[in-house]
């Protein structure tokens, strides 16, 4: 029978790149790494088929469930952490993995194990408490958002609430304050506290992005790219690495191709003292290949930055990222009789640079119709 969990740990994993089907893109390819002795952060991935099985049977199979203790186990031993330990604790990240590429179109949740009985061990493994609770106050927002259904904006609510300034961060003797209030705010309003253990914590972030395969987005996004919805995605769980620690530390995507022209060279982005998700965010941007950033008072930046105070100035949407949908999710003949109204009026709001990553193949017909002057552009 083939396994539930395949686990990866440098220079040794169960999988292999040939497994992209059960593994999903990311957890074959992580095991192909290790392999290859690549400092891959150790970790184990549950196959497309537990995905099939949540959904049929509606949650995980009991022998998924034995079989994440089990993989959970081995993860401590390689890393030598312990899951929900107070003096020593083990964070990870969960992220999907289809095995078809699905960008953005799924769920992540990162941070995941930390409660604040284990802050001070974080604090003091990296000598930086307001490292640790900032880092704890993103898997709250997250985690909320993602798994328990939350009002997205629940947090950056009450975190404004304590901050000196509706930009500013957080000091760190006001962490502990916001933390409480949004804790008590997310119990009023689902009716249950935020689970504290790390165990609760990942199985229903397991559960939580099984279901991401099943979103709105996804479902139309497999319909426009004709991707079958009986493939499932896989679930990597990984031991986190922080790139929100300072100007040292930072995270990123690098391709082995230039998008843009095919070539085989080095191609990719990264942004300084961030997570990955910050990368998606909208809040920094690549400008003449150097990262600009939107941040707010106190935050820790390289000495040698070039930084603008924008304080009481309002910034034009041309100078900073926006994020446009400049298409319906649905029927693609919506695509032709909004396309050029929609382009003039993004670059009309002052947007000056659209990266489209998810439309439908239509796209390239409109393209060469505008260039042959069928139809108007902006």
């Amino acid at each position: 029978m083939t396994p539930w969990v395949f686990s990866f740990a440098s220079p040794n994993a169960d999988g292999h790149a040939g497994l992209g089907e059960l593994l999903g893109n990311k957890g074959a390819n992580l095991a192909q790494m290790s392999r290859m002795g690549l400092d891959v952060p150790p970790g184990f991935t549950l196959t497309t088929e537990v995905c099939r099985q949540y959904f049929a049977h509606e949650d995980l199979p009991r022998a998924v469930e034995t079989a994440l203790v089990d993989a959970i186990a081995n993860l401590e031993a390689r890393t030598g952490r312990s899951f929900g330990d107070q003096a020593n604790p083990l964070v990870v990240a969960v992220r999907s993995g289809s095995p078809v590429s699905m960008p953005g179109m799924m769920d992540t949740v990162l941070n995941l194990g930390l409660n604040e009985a284990s802050l001070p061990a974080l604090a003091a493994r990296f000598d930086n408490e307001l490292f640790a609770w900032t880092t704890y106050g993103r898997f709250l927002a997250q985690f909320a958002d993602v798994v328990l259904g939350a009002d997205p904006y629940l947090f950056d609510d009450v975190r404004e609430r304590f901050a000196d300034s509706i930009e500013a961060p957080l000091r760190l003797e006001q962490w502990p304050q916001a933390v409480a209030a949004f804790k008590q705010e997310l119990e009023e309003s689902l009716g249950k506290p935020f689970p504290e253990q790390a165990a609760e914590q990942l199985s229903l972030a397991i559960r939580a992005v099984f279901d991401s395969w099943n979103s709105e987005r996804a479902k139309a996004y497999r319909a426009i790219h004709k991707i079958n919805d009986n493939l499932g995605t896989a679930v990597t769980v990984q031991e986190m690495v922080f790139g929100n620690l300072g100007p040292d530390s930072g995270a990123g995507v690098v391709m082995t191709r230039d998008p843009n022209t095919g070539d085989r060279e080095l191609s990719g982005e990264f942004l300084v003292d961030a997570q990955g998700e910050d990368i998606v965010a909208g809040l920094r941007m690549l400008v003449g290949g150097e990262i600009w950033s939107v941040v707010g008072a106190g935050s820790a930046w390289p000495d040698d930055a070039t930084v603008l105070d924008l304080s009481g100035h309002t910034v034009i949407p041309g100078l900073i990222d926006a994020h446009v949908h400049l298409f319906h999710s649905g029927s693609t003949s919506w695509i032709g009789d909004t396309l050029s109204d929609n382009l003039a009026a993004t670059l009309a709001w002052g947007v000056t640079g659209v990266a489209d990553l998810g439309s439908p193949e239509e796209i390239y017909d409109l393209r060469d119709r505008i260039a042959a002057g069928e139809i108007r552009g902006p």
